[in-house]
């Protein structure tokens, strides 16, 4: 997908909303994502319209007073693995595995080594968003994996602002 750069007075406008986090009392930490038309753009065809990700990556982490992350360069050096969806504009557990070492080392947190995960295949034929809006239905599915580090039946509490609470399983297979 083609990224357009927003215009700088709405770029400021969304780093100065996300500054009002900083009233929370819990620490923030700003961690811009870029897609895959920043981490491929080289091999994009010529013409193709696609601004730089970076450069407003930079921009925002020069004007806000959060705590910056840089999950680009995590990203960039394991731009030849897996870790988007080659169907779908998210990334794949792994992706996700790497960004997430990057934010927990930027919290003084060890890193989650890559041996106490297990994968799992979950699905052989996931078909993203991008297979759907591309119409190139000849694409092969992507597989779908899932890297486990919680012991089997872990979960997680969803709490609601209006104090509701619901306990949900680690990952939802539907």
């Amino acid at each position: 997908e083609p990224f357009a750069a927003p215009e700088a007075d709405a770029l400021a406008r969304a780093v100065q909303a996300a500054d009002l986090l900083t009233d929370t009392g819990v620490p923030v930490s700003l961690a811009l994502i870029p897609t895959t038309a920043q981490l491929y753009a080289d091999i994009l065809p010529d013409g193709a319209p696609n601004d730089d990700q970076q450069a407003v990556i930079n921009s925002a982490y020069a004007q806000t007073v959060l705590e910056t992350v840089d999950i680009s360069a995590a990203l960039t050096a394991h731009s030849s693995e897996s870790i988007f969806y080659r169907t779908d504009h998210h990334w794949t557990s792994l992706g996700a595995y790497y960004a997430a070492n990057v934010l927990r080392a930027s919290w003084g947190l060890p890193e989650i080594e890559k041996t106490a995960l297990s994968p799992e295949i979950i699905s052989d034929s996931f078909q993203g968003t991008l297979y759907s809006s591309s119409g190139f239905f000849w694409v092969t599915p992507d597989e779908m994996e899932t890297l486990i580090a919680a012991p089997e039946g872990a979960s997680v509490t969803r709490k609601e602002t209006n104090g509701t609470e619901q306990t949900l399983p680690l990952y939802n297979y539907d």
